[in-house]
């Protein structure tokens, strides 16, 4: 078999599609969490389910944060802020 590909401008992504651990939901998972990422400037942990808390990318500044996210947001530590999922 070969491999499940994703690349843009300055990413890429491989998954093997014949490794015994990754499923057809989990090649689902990614491409959800790269949208996620993309369109909301979150991050997803590895085990991370449609709708659970996602970690804020540190790239976003916390005056942002409260205008992106109105509903709040809950700071960690200075570099790990969750956020409930956006749609």
């Amino acid at each position: 078999m070969g491999e499940f590909n994703h690349t843009n401008h300055s990413h890429g992504l491989n998954l093997p599609d014949d490794h015994p651990d990754v499923n057809f939901d989990e090649i689902l998972r990614v491409l959800d969490s790269m949208q996620l990422t993309a369109k909301h400037q979150v991050a997803t942990l590895v085990n991370w389910k449609n709708g659970e808390h996602v970690i804020i990318v540190p790239t976003v500044s916390d005056g942002e944060v409260g205008k992106k996210y109105p509903e709040g947001f809950k700071k960690i530590k200075p570099y790990l802020r969750t956020v409930k999922q956006s749609s």
